[in-house]
């Protein structure tokens, strides 16, 4: 569907005029989906001024905005020889390489007929709508139930086919990939976050009295959620003899966990092996520091190829759930009730933890609660609203510094990385996961694997990307912690994106409580501006 169309020859004065004009029409017809206008206007410029440098002055453009297949884009064409305005050269090196960097990718080609046509198709950004990938899994979900019943309306061999030969393998496939990605993403994101610190010195008294509060609440949250799934679920006693079984588990879990060598856990999928391999060599890289620059960016811009990755693959996840809960239906799995259960120890949980927080923060600061949610209510509105934090950060910014009084240094610090790695709610959601699943499927939990359970829960929380589903795309390794098959993956992805809506908002809340706890030990907050009522 075409929605814009001009044109007009180019000249410099034209270049301003229909760049501004050409971005103008993508701003209104995208809506408030729109992305970058300026990056967007700054590619039109780029591509216009390298058509006139190739064909001169006063040659006819063409330009059509249209959409296809669901995406805004806009094609500028010149009719003449072929000249491709891509071509990267010593001249335009730098203005093209900087539009890739920016993530913009004009695709150009070239038609001979009618005296030739050279056409560019650029690209405009779309954001996502919001709850999109709640909305899919929704649809993916439907359609799996509308096939089960479709299914048993065909012969019995025609539906044994398309479930045997079908529906699982490729169920299985996915599964594999999720969790051939999972390890190295949770790897080097260890690594890259040790690393992150900087240097001991340097990450100074600031950063370590706000990851000691985060620690402090990530494990209240962590052995809460452990203690509540005890009582709920049941809990087995230790393999051994007498009073020593425990004893003796607790040794061999901590052996399991330190590696024979530095390769076997990469090649076997241990990753609780990963995990101490992660710690080992970021604190090794830590400690060395400039000595070993060029490691260092060569581990941080793999994890950004891994990233990148695994964000592709978390915008297949709708498709796994369809093959999952059609596989699930098929072997008409038992023990749904579980799920209301965990749903119930979650809600708990994150309330319990949110309480502690709260008293936390009192104790140091003084200020009636009252007064702070009030601060905080438009920031948690939109947690609520959009399920991203990164899309209330502004709110959030304005709310810590100009509501709470809290120090500008320790804002710009500790709201982005919060936002990245400190989701208490997010551990307690990968525990229960593994309790609730672990239960449908007959798999006994002793202290041990309650002990395994509730650290993953927590180092999987901090390791997963701020990409939408990148918490559910690495619970394969929760589940191999605890023996799960695959066709338990499609129920823990539905329980984790019922409960993800809902793990942005408290994960907000307590963030900034968090943050204004440590403004109050460092001395980091302006008393007056935090005690003052919201008017």
């Amino acid at each position: 569907m075409i929605f814009y169309e001009s044109n007009f020859e180019l000249s410099n004065e034209a270049v301003v005029k229909y760049a501004k004009e050409i971005s103008e029409a993508y701003e209104k017809e995208a809506k408030k989906r729109v992305g970058n206008v300026q990056k967007f206007k700054l590619t039109v410029e780029e591509i216009l001024l390298r058509y006139q440098d190739l064909f001169g002055a006063g040659v006819p453009c063409h330009v059509v905005g249209f959409w296809h297949f669901g995406k805004l884009q806009f094609s500028v064409e010149v009719k003449g020889d072929s000249r491709n305005p891509l071509v990267i050269d010593d001249q335009y090196a730098y203005s093209f390489d900087l539009l890739t960097q920016m993530g913009m990718f004009p695709k150009y080609s070239y038609s001979p007929r009618n005296g030739g046509n050279n056409v560019v198709v650029i690209p405009a950004e779309l954001k996502a709508r919001k709850n999109q990938f709640l909305i899919n899994v929704l649809i993916a979900v439907v359609l799996a139930v509308v096939c089960f019943y479709g299914m048993k309306l065909l012969p019995a061999n025609a539906s044994s086919f398309i479930e045997t030969g079908f529906v699982k393998p490729i169920f299985i496939k996915m599964t594999n990939i999720m969790a051939e990605i999972a390890t190295p993403l949770v790897f080097l994101a260890v690594v890259t976050g040790i690393i992150g610190i900087g240097d001991t010195r340097s990450f100074g008294k600031m950063g370590q009295k706000l990851l000691t509060g985060m620690l402090t609440t990530y494990l209240f949250a962590g052995i809460l959620c452990a203690i509540v799934s005890s009582f709920v679920y049941g809990i087995g006693k230790a393999a051994g003899n007498g009073d020593y079984g425990f004893v003796s588990q607790m040794v061999q879990l901590v052996l399991d966990i330190i590696p024979d060598n530095l390769v076997a856990p990469f090649a076997i999928d241990n990753d609780l092996q990963v995990i101490t391999i992660a710690v080992f060599v970021g604190f090794v890289l830590l400690v060395l520091g400039n000595k070993v620059k060029i490691v260092t960016q060569v581990l941080t811009e793999l994890s950004d190829v891994v990233y990148k990755a695994m964000a592709f693959v978390c915008k297949c996840i709708p498709a796994l759930i369809f093959f999952g809960i059609l596989n699930v239906m098929c072997n008409e799995m038992s023990g749904f009730e579980n799920l209301y259960k965990m749903l119930i120890i979650f809600i708990c949980c994150s309330l319990a933890t949110v309480l502690f927080v709260v008293l936390k923060t009192y104790r140091v600061a003084r200020v009636p609660f009252g007064v702070l949610f009030k601060k905080q209510l438009p920031t948690t509105v939109i947690n609520l609203t959009t399920s991203s934090q990164v899309s209330a950060l502004p709110a959030n910014m304005e709310c810590c510094k100009h509501k709470f009084g809290v120090d500008e240094r320790l804002v710009n610090f500790g709201l982005p990385l919060g936002i990245v790695v400190f989701m208490p709610c997010g551990a307690i959601f990968i525990s229960l996961v593994a309790w609730s699943l672990s239960t449908m499927w007959g798999i006994p939990f002793d202290f041990g694997q309650v002990v395994k359970v509730t650290f993953l829960g927590i180092v999987l929380a901090i390791a997963a990307p701020p990409i939408p589903g990148s918490a559910l795309a690495i619970m394969p390794i929760i589940f191999s912690a605890c023996g799960l098959p695959p066709e338990a993956y499609p129920i823990g992805i539905l329980m984790g994106t019922v409960i993800g809506y809902a793990c942005p908002l408290l994960n907000g809340f307590l963030l900034q409580q968090e943050l204004l706890c440590t403004a109050v030990k460092l001395n980091a907050c302006d008393k007056e501006v935090l005690r003052k009522p919201e008017t």
